[in-house]
């Protein structure tokens, strides 16, 4: 029996044996699949186990039970900070000396081939059946990743509150399925409004009424149709003051395709909306001043463009008379006692370069307002600005802003104000300007009315004399000319021959007079007389001249068939031609192998005629005197003539906007060209 008994016990510690091993292969196996890297040290530190993930981990296969991987199978240890950790005081070492665990602590695996992987380190102590411990099993991972993108989210979450609170950008989440909300501390600080358990119907209720209505229909579309939406608001803060929030947000969907979450951001923009509305109101402004209107109006309304860009309760216009005395111009808010009372003062002299303004931003506190304290108290008013119109260094007048409770003036306000007083001078001094214009245009209007009516009695008188003391020297002149025939043809053949050359003389001195009345005539009425354009065939024209000059035998006029028709006056036209075709042939030193040639071309309204000869030439010292009267280079019994050709010419080319110039000089001919419009301005 005890044999028996002897025997069924080995089996069965046999049985337990088996069973024991058994369940140690499946542990291994099981820690060998596993994800984690696990190795177990005993008592001495020597690693009595480890599975192929912690070899991964260390880069190497450590080898069991060696001293010279005690305590870990890593090549080298260091702390989160950087510094080395030596092998025994690594967690691992702590635990197998003294049976202390630890939790999640990193530390840094150097492996053998330079690359660093950072590991969460979890151990335990074992202990045998007697309690005593037996060594420790440390299960570590890699979390570097896990760390890198931890680091990164942190410091993208870092970049983002950094860039919020740069730009003053509040952030919110709704989820539209729960309720649940959230809101960042910029956005409580923007909107005043601390809960983070609000609908959409609490929101509404801080928002402005008269914007409420267009923000509840922008986030109810946002959610319907799912698109980013943006839009402008203003709510009202605690303390009754007025924002404006730019919002924008984007809502996303859930797998059904269904909205889930408003999200988006909000900042205050309250500071732009502002200087919109201050430019907006200063171009309004400047447009009003530019129109054609009296200075009243724009007094008016640059009272108004004040009490809406610096939101002052009152305010006047003072302007500076002739001895730089002060006076009321318009004023909005001011009891007729007290303009009287301030009218007539002014702070600076009147003279004064560059005055800047005086600020007073408490009444009952300031010194040196003698009377003006009391005044301005009576009236209510606790701070008060003067602001200079200066326009070209000249001191026009004075803003005057009111405040009925103290004030601290800033710099942006003075500048807003100085602004506006600065177009508001350029207005005044521009439309002072364009009276003090149009009172001189209604002068010289009247003045040139009067010279035009002068000017036309002249002509009418000028026209008169000529006729008449054309026609008075004439009927004489004729009477001398019958004479002298009557004398020839009498007494001719019995005269001395020096008789009888001086009375061929007197007969061309006749002839020339009567040729002098002609011109003068004809001279007094250039550039008065208009006639009325017609169509002109130019060569035709100048063929026609040269019949009636009939030149000398010899003596060649060439006109090129091309000359271009034209529609001018014609007569005008005519005697420039006659004048220059005659002047070349009286003029030419052989007429009988004398030459003109004419020509022309276009420039722009012009029509430029050119008139050359083969004659002496002219002295450049004379170009200008052969258009002046009665001038001639040749006596005047050699050359039968006026003297007035070419200034008549000169006088018609110029009367109608043209020019006449010569170019010669002795023994090269002469060369005239001169322009004449091909556009008629009666």
């Amino acid at each position: 029996m005890g044999q028996k008994l002897q025997d069924a016990g080995e089996t069965l510690h046999t049985q337990a044996e088996r069973a024991d091993k058994l369940n140690e292969q499946q542990i291994r196996t099981l820690v060998e699949v596993m994800p984690t890297a696990v190795f177990v040290c005993d008592s001495e530190g020597l690693i009595t186990y480890y599975n192929q993930r912690a070899a991964q981990l260390w880069g190497r296969h450590p080898k069991l039970h060696d001293p010279e991987d005690r305590y870990c199978g890593s090549f080298r240890i260091y702390r989160p900070d950087g510094s080395l950790l030596p092998h025994e005081e690594c967690p691992m070492g702590i635990a197998v000396r003294t049976g202390r665990g630890t939790r999640n602590e990193e530390i840094h695996i150097l492996r053998p081939d330079g690359t660093m992987v950072l590991a969460s380190v979890n151990i335990d102590p074992l202990y045998d059946h007697s309690g005593s411990l037996i060594g420790a099993i440390n299960v570590f991972e890699d979390v570097t990743r896990r760390k890198q993108a931890e680091n990164a989210l942190r410091i993208s979450e870092e970049r983002l509150r950094l860039a919020t609170e740069a730009g003053k950008i509040g952030i919110f989440d709704h989820d539209l399925r729960t309720g649940e909300s959230y809101f960042s501390p910029l956005y409580h600080a923007i909107t005043q409004v601390q809960s983070n358990n609000l609908t959409l119907a609490d929101w509404l209720t801080v928002v402005h009424p008269e914007d409420r209505a267009r923000v509840e229909q922008s986030v109810n579309n946002a959610i319907t149709t799912a698109e980013p939406f943006h839009y402008e608001y203003r709510i009202r803060w605690p303390d009754g003051s007025i924002h404006w929030l730019e919002v924008h947000g984007l809502v996303e969907k859930d797998e059904q395709d269904r909205p889930s979450r408003l999200t988006g951001t909000m900042r205050d923009v309250t500071e732009r909306k502002q200087v919109e509305d201050r430019l907006h109101t200063l171009y309004l402004l400047r447009q009003d001043m530019n129109r054609v209107a009296p200075l009243e109006r724009t007094y008016e309304q640059a009272l108004v463009a004040l009490k809406r860009v610096l939101h002052v309760d009152r305010a006047a216009i003072l302007l500076t008379d002739a001895e730089g005395v002060m006076h009321f111009q318009a004023a909005h808010g001011l009891s007729e006692s007290y303009r009287q009372q301030i009218e007539g003062h002014s702070l600076w002299v009147i003279n004064q370069a560059h005055p800047q303004p005086v600020l007073i931003p408490d009444v009952a506190q300031a010194e040196n307002l003698g009377s003006l304290q009391q005044a301005n108290l009576a009236e209510g008013i606790q701070a008060v600005a003067y602001i200079p119109l200066v326009d070209q260094g000249k001191l026009l007048g004075k803003f005057m802003l009111y405040y009925n409770e103290p004030h601290p003036f800033a710099e942006e306000e003075v500048q807003w104000a100085q602004t506006i007083a600065s177009d508001v001078a350029h207005a005044i001094q521009r439309k002072q300007a364009e009276d003090a214009l149009r009172q001189l245009n209604a002068t010289l209007e009247q003045r040139v009315d009067e010279r035009t009516a002068e000017l036309e009695r002249s002509n009418r008188e000028l026209d008169q004399f000529a006729y008449v003391a054309s026609h008075d020297l004439k009927a004489p002149l004729r009477g001398i000319g019958q004479l002298a025939t009557w004398i020839s043809e009498d007494a001719g053949e019995l005269l001395p021959p020096a008789s009888q050359e001086h009375l061929a003389k007197l007969h061309g001195r006749v002839s020339r007079m009567d040729m002098l009345l002609n011109d003068l005539l004809a001279y007094s009425r250039a550039g008065r007389q208009r006639h009325k354009p017609e169509p002109v065939e130019t060569t035709a024209l100048i063929q026609n001249v040269v019949e009636i000059l009939t030149p000398p035998r010899g003596f060649v006029v060439r006109i090129p068939a091309a000359l271009p028709p034209l529609t001018v006056e014609r007569i005008p036209l005519e005697s420039v031609f006659r004048s220059l075709i005659d002047n070349a042939i009286k003029h030419h030193h052989n007429p009988a192998e004398g030459k003109v040639e004419i020509s022309a071309q276009f420039h722009d309204n012009f029509v430029e005629f050119v008139v050359s000869d083969n004659g002496p030439g002219i002295e450049p010292r004379f170009h200008r005197r052969i258009f002046e009267m009665f001038q001639t280079l040749q006596p005047r019994d050699q050359v039968e003539g006026s003297g007035i050709g070419l200034a008549l010419a000169k006088k018609l080319i110029e009367s109608r906007g043209g020019t006449i110039e010569v170019q010669s000089n002795p023994g090269e001919g002469a060369t005239f060209r001169f322009t004449w419009p091909t556009e008629i301005t009666p």
